[in-house]
């Protein structure tokens, strides 16, 4: 990542039509909605809507790809299996996130940004373990939890406890990152 990147981030209208394409399929491919495509290209490139990604979709036909078509199928599989398994009372297949004092042998980040995340120091250490971009919604604190930012994407985790109704981090983080002027952070 460059210098001027690290200022003045890539926006979607900045991009070239073949670019455009190639994130939107990137995310198609993953078996993502047009939504869910449209959120986590927000997170990356500013806001972006879901007629934006529509659009995309409509004039490269790239829902008509059968690559797409492959794993919008898989992912309709896994969500009727996921709704007869609920309806059998088996439970969902869907992982929840625990607090890690409820883990045994959990550890919160270390020092060095590693495989198992960053470290936070003190007081604002978060009690969730962080969570990855594409694990995040719209009620998850979007607190970044690295500070080096030549970190890898792979290192990269956000704190991801709940927040409250349109808020963008919970109220441990929001506390951290808004002091006033002098106050000890």
């Amino acid at each position: 990542m460059s210098l001027a990147e690290t200022f003045f981030p890539t926006l979607w209208s900045n991009l070239t039509p073949h670019q455009k394409r190639r994130a939107v399929l990137d995310q198609l491919l993953a078996g993502r909605t047009a939504e869910e495509a449209a959120d986590l290209l927000s997170a990356i490139y500013g806001v972006i809507g879901t007629n934006h990604v529509r659009g995309v979709m409509d004039r490269h036909r790239l829902h008509e790809q059968p690559a797409v078509k492959a794993a919008a199928t898989a992912r309709r599989q896994v969500e009727r299996a996921a709704v007869r398994a609920r309806a059998r009372g088996t439970g969902s297949p869907v992982v929840k996130l625990r607090p890690v004092s409820r883990l045994p042998g959990a550890r919160l980040p270390s020092v060095s940004s590693g495989p198992t995340g960053p470290k936070l120091s003190g007081k604002h250490r978060p009690k969730y373990v962080g969570l990855t971009l594409l694990q995040l919604t719209a009620t998850t604190c979007k607190r970044p939890l690295w500070e080096d930012p030549d970190t890898a994407l792979k290192d990269k985790f956000f704190c991801g406890r709940p927040t409250g109704a349109g808020a963008s981090y919970c109220a441990g983080c929001a506390r951290a990152m808004y002091r006033a002027p002098g106050e000890d952070r």
